[in-house]
């Protein structure tokens, strides 16, 4: 008795993979909005299910459907927390697919649930992703933690594929605290990028030679003129090495009577850093890595 021929492939099936690949990823772009102002604030993802749909499609879809969807992971409430360890505790293969990680989730408001999601993400989630996700390249921290989380700096210190990292917030405003992790950056970081919360601008004199471009948000600690006149003070009398080679500067928008004054700043740092090799560009807004 003849052996009856194979069912005809679903139209799915027929499908190159590379061809698959290119729909998931299309579809990851598409599913995003810009949080903020400037291409460092994160780009977050709307409601994925098409993606998720696509996994349940067809078997040969489903690694290009997953990789699509946990490439970035975006954390901005509670649920997307607990929903993502889940996720993974349950299939520990897709730890190796993240190569994107940013924390939008804030504490330190009125709000007593995001002090306490703050503190429960900063003792168990955040540690437990940077452990188990061994090939981040970029990190971006928009949320406070306590001073006392060396766990957290350490799992971020182990990671030697991480390139891009960008620290708004950190253990309660403290502006000592990025010297103090600095000289425990990987290595491998290339694009570092700090609020004036959390640094000064003095810390351009010290940062790693592995850094070469440095982006420093002028936020809450200074205006827009003080602290163009600190840079164009430091730089005019010390006369000190910078290893980077790329400088980025984001301040508020200034008063338009400070803004001639901003204007002649500028054009002296411009100056000071030029002498030593560096590109500089000031931006008004949010961070931004273009």
């Amino acid at each position: 008795m003849a052996t009856p021929p194979p069912p005809p492939l679903s139209p799915a099936a027929r499908l190159p993979t590379e061809l698959v690949e290119i729909i998931c990823d299309e579809l990851a772009v598409l599913r995003t909005i810009v949080a903020g102002a400037g291409p460092l604030r994160p780009i977050v993802p709307l409601k994925r299910n098409d993606l998720r749909a696509c996994a349940l499609v067809f078997r040969q879809w489903r690694g290009p459907a997953q990789t699509a969807l946990y490439r970035s992971l975006y954390l901005a409430e509670r649920v997307e927390c607990d929903a993502l360890w889940r996720t993974f505790c349950e299939s520990p293969h897709l730890v190796k697919i993240p190569r994107t990680l940013v924390i939008l989730i804030g504490i330190g408001e009125v709000d007593d649930t995001l002090w306490n999601l703050g503190s429960s993400l900063q003792h168990q989630v955040l540690p437990w992703l940077l452990k188990q996700c061994k090939f981040f390249e970029r990190l971006s921290v928009y949320f406070e933690w306590s001073s006392h989380s060396i766990e957290l700096v350490r799992a971020i210190t182990g990671h030697a594929h991480l390139r891009e990292v960008v620290f708004e917030n950190g253990p309660f405003k403290s502006n000592s605290w990025v010297a103090d992790v600095l000289p425990q950056l990987p290595s491998s970081v290339r694009v570092l990028g700090v609020e004036d919360s959390l640094a000064k601008i003095e810390s351009i004199l010290t940062l790693p030679p592995s850094v070469k471009h440095f982006a420093f948000r002028c936020d809450e600690v200074y205006s827009a003129t003080d602290t163009l006149a600190r840079l164009c003070g430091l730089l005019e009398a010390d006369s000190r090495r910078l290893h980077f080679r790329r400088f980025s500067l984001y301040l508020d928008k200034p008063h338009k009577a400070d803004e001639p004054t901003v204007l002649d700043l500028i054009g002296r740092a411009q100056a000071g850093l030029a002498k030593r090799g560096v590109a500089f560009q000031c931006y008004t807004g949010g961070w931004s890595k273009s």
